[in-house]
């Protein structure tokens, strides 16, 4: 086939930053999909190809859904649903809608898993430690897992369908369980996609590479939303720097992204959230006050 990989994109906010991105993958010859969690509601993706799982599909798959966040939680039940409904490909990166990957040659930048037969690339994959703690533990608690323990960060992560399909193995073990209360989910909560898919018990018969050492002096933009910097990004100036980015806002004065911004500020706590609601106030006032004159 003529691409080896599928970029699915994950978003729940359909919006002008997501056709921005999915047309960026597209115009270096990327096949991409939107990937949405419609455990709540129906996510509209335009004429944009769409892979969803709703509760429907979840009890089908013998996935646990009992949190109110299923799609937040879980991020690696996009990548059953991009391995089951797209099996023609390899592999499959799965990329939040707050991040981006630049490069001149992309197409080649995304493939060299494939070529180097790597089964899984994720930032920060390294020993667990902190809160990850918790997580893991839920891990060996529920299907076993092998020793070091490792997290990582699932904003942008690569998996090879081989590897999908073990993960979603060891999830429909884990999820019997807790779906029939053999195991209780306020004593060891239902592991996140990281924890998951860092510690799955096969892990040993797959290639595990760090993002840093898949790709060398090119992470350094490639942040936890809660270090408080936001990557902005002109889609009408040259490209950025080549490089992995998060978290990131597409500049622009439309509402959308007005929004966007807002969101992410927070979502990061940040201290300046009241002035920059404020902010955003006095340009939409400053936008319809250009509007009035123009069409007075």
């Amino acid at each position: 086939m003529k691409n080896q990989f599928l970029v699915g994109i994950r978003t729940n906010t359909f919006n002008s930053r997501s056709i921005y991105i999915a047309s960026y993958y597209q115009s270096q010859g990327i096949d991409v999909v939107f990937v949405t969690d419609e455990t709540k509601a129906e996510v509209n993706t335009g004429f944009f190809e769409k892979i969803s799982f709703n509760q429907k599909r979840l009890d089908e798959l013998g996935l646990f859904r009992e949190h109110s966040k299923i799609g937040w939680l879980c991020g690696d039940y996009f990548y059953y649903m991009l391995a089951l409904d797209r099996p023609a490909y390899s592999g499959y990166w799965l990329i939040e809608d707050d991040a981006i990957v630049s490069a001149a040659d992309l197409k080649e930048l995304l493939s060299k898993p494939i070529v180097h037969n790597i089964d899984f690339i994720a930032h920060h994959l390294s020993p667990a430690n902190g809160t990850f703690l918790r997580w893991v533990s839920s891990m060996q608690n529920a299907v076993g897992s092998k020793d070091p323990l490792l997290k990582c960060l699932f904003c942008i992560t690569y998996m090879s369908k081989k590897l999908v399909l073990d993960c979603l193995k060891y999830r429909q073990i884990m999820s019997k369980k807790y779906i029939t209360k053999e195991i209780d989910k306020h004593i060891h909560p239902f592991p996140n996609d990281e924890s998951h898919v860092a510690n799955v018990p096969s892990r040993e018969q797959y290639s595990f590479l760090s993002m840093k050492d898949a790709y060398p002096n090119m992470c350094e933009n490639f942040l936890y939303t809660s270090q408080g910097r936001i990557f902005e990004i002109d889609p009408t100036k040259s490209a950025i720097k080549q490089g992995f980015y998060h978290p990131i806002r597409i500049l622009g004065n439309d509402l959308d992204e007005l929004e966007s911004r807002l969101d992410i500020k927070y979502r990061q706590n940040s201290k300046n959230f009241q002035k920059a609601a404020l902010l955003t106030t006095l340009l939409l006032r400053e936008k319809a006050k250009k509007i009035e004159r123009t069409n007075r």
